[in-house]
């Protein structure tokens, strides 16, 4: 399996890194992986060990990329409480760094969350804060997410009108990046 190639790539290179931004970089490359493998606890791990240090290292860039990744390891094992609670925190540290980038993930993270909660209305809200911003930055990615996102909470709310029209909107950005 590649990632397998991946990870033990990454835990030897970690043994000589020295204990700065490029291990955290590293530590948070390994809980990536483990994530993408279903491997949560080994994900967390490694998240957790990378937010030590991004902490003692003042790293923003490696804070924000670990909460992100931590949030979306829980939302992945349903713990929305944690996912929540971690995606609200993600929020705060990125707006104060002024990251949009770690910015549109929360309100992502978090709309995913209240729309499994049940939650639409919030989960909407974000989803429109998220787009805000991801539009605002050109990040065509990800607001193809927030358009098909929008899409389901308007599926969910019964008006197919507007969830087409967001589907639609998604789909010709896919198209456009060739994603």
């Amino acid at each position: 399996m590649e990632s397998n190639k991946i990870i033990d790539s990454l835990l030897n290179v970690i043994k000589i890194a020295q204990k700065d931004t490029i291990q955290i970089n590293i530590l948070n490359a390994i809980g990536d992986e483990y994530e993408k493998t279903d491997n949560y606890k080994q994900a967390l791990k490694y998240e957790e060990q990378a937010q030590g240090l991004d902490e003692k290292c003042n790293y923003n860039k490696g804070i924000i990329n670990s909460y992100n990744l931590m949030a979306l390891v829980y939302r992945n094992q349903s713990d929305y409480e944690k996912a929540l609670k971690i995606s609200l925190k993600l929020l705060q540290i990125s707006q104060e760094a002024g990251d949009k980038n770690g910015i549109e993930n929360a309100f992502q993270g978090i709309g995913v969350v209240y729309m499994n909660q049940g939650n639409y209305e919030k989960a909407y809200e974000n989803y429109l804060n998220g787009l805000k911003i991801s539009e605002e930055i050109g990040d065509k990615k990800v607001s193809a997410n927030f358009y098909h996102n929008i899409g389901q909470f308007f599926m969910q709310q019964g008006n197919m009108e507007k969830a087409l029209d967001n589907y639609l909107k998604a789909l010709k950005i896919r198209n456009e990046i060739n994603d």
